[in-house]
């Protein structure tokens, strides 16, 4: 079975997005047992601004994108080399950025999330969804891109505040 949510229902947060997804499923008459065994992954994707290639440059992170490091159970170097950002240049018209890069997140359905799924109490399910999505989450996938130096500390940062 494939089905696609608009990006307006991963607005609500992943805690909730499940239970969107169940529900709207229900709502087309699709049992629940169905929906727990039939949904084996959940993706969301967001853009990111890449940076422009033609004027990338080290640069050392600002106070609030180390605080924001830290939050996220990242060391906070404050080495430049690490981190680039865009000077500017006439090939990105002095914006830094040029392109866009995908940000992923996702959920496998492991056989523990289809039995917490298929129980009335959505809160279990919840709780180990977000336990699972902790590895793959937009955050993650979006630092892994800023240590690639593929995006900006401020674009992860904007990516993982959607939620």
């Amino acid at each position: 079975m494939f089905f696609s949510l608009n990006a307006h229902h991963f607005t609500y947060g992943r805690q909730q997005l499940f239970s969107k997804l169940h529900l709207r499923l229900r709502d087309m008459g699709i049992p629940s047992y169905m929906v727990a065994l039939g949904l084996r992954l959940v993706i969301a994707q967001r853009l990111a601004r890449a940076i422009c290639p033609h004027c990338r440059a080290p640069r050392a992170p600002l106070a609030h994108e180390r605080e924001w490091l830290v939050q996220n159970n990242e060391e906070a170097d404050h080495d430049a080399s690490l981190y680039q950002h865009g000077a500017g240049c006439g090939h990105c018209f002095d914006s830094g950025y040029k392109g866009r890069v995908a940000v992923y997140e996702m959920l496998e359905m492991t056989p523990e999330l289809i039995h917490l799924a298929n129980q009335d109490n959505l809160s279990a399910f919840s709780q180990e969804a977000r336990r699972a999505f902790a590895d793959f989450s937009l955050g993650r996938s979006a630092l892994n891109l800023v240590r690639a130096g593929r995006t900006t500390l401020s674009e992860a940062m904007r990516i993982s505040s959607q939620f």
